[in-house]
């Protein structure tokens, strides 16, 4: 068995190689398990996140997930790509359902994808190489429903559901302040 030096260098690999052949990357961050070769476990994150990389390259913002594990995140990352590929881009605002669970695309801001935590560092390990600036990325957080359909913003959202997912275009860092905020208008769609 072949062991590498550079697990920074397999993880690149594995990122070029899914965009490649599937056209999106998913790296999931906090929940001390491996996701990516080289990684070694760790201490949980109190809200582990999954992000995308690659969907820059088809004209859609990277998204992100907070607080679902990764066999959960993965479908329903994969989902909001696919639908866009097939021409049925989410827009944010859109209330649809993936796996009879009602989900949102909400705008993430800079300010997140730019932390002093480094949130999406592979995002900027993976198209930083022979680029003399790179611009942060548009970003959109999938928010998904408690088992009533409430969204986290929604009065009566189950607590655990809203803890899970701190809202990213309210507050700069995670964990994120948790106060309720508007539904945001949009159509809904079944």
């Amino acid at each position: 068995m072949t062991t590498s030096a550079d697990p920074d260098r397999d993880t690149l690999l594995f990122v070029a190689r899914a965009i490649a052949l599937r056209g999106v990357a998913l790296i999931h961050v906090g929940s001390a398990q491996c996701s990516e070769p080289g990684c070694c476990g760790g201490a949980p994150e109190p809200v582990p996140w999954t992000y995308t990389i690659g969907l820059v390259e088809h004209g859609h913002p990277e998204v992100v997930t907070l607080g679902l594990p990764m066999h959960h995140a993965a479908p329903l990352l994969n989902w909001v790509h696919d639908r866009h590929i097939a021409g049925s881009t989410i827009e944010p605002g859109d209330i649809e359902e993936f796996d009879g669970v009602p989900v949102q695309l909400a705008p993430v801001p800079t300010s997140w994808v730019c932390g002093h935590d480094d949130p999406m560092g592979r995002w900027f390990a993976h198209y930083a190489p022979g680029r003399p600036s790179l611009d942060p990325p548009e970003v959109r957080q999938v928010l998904w429903a408690d088992r009533t359909g409430l969204l986290p913003w929604d009065r009566g959202c189950d607590p655990e559901v809203v803890a899970l997912q701190p809202i990213l275009g309210h507050g700069d860092e995670l964990p994120l302040n948790r106060e309720p905020l508007r539904r945001p208008r949009g159509r809904r769609r079944r």
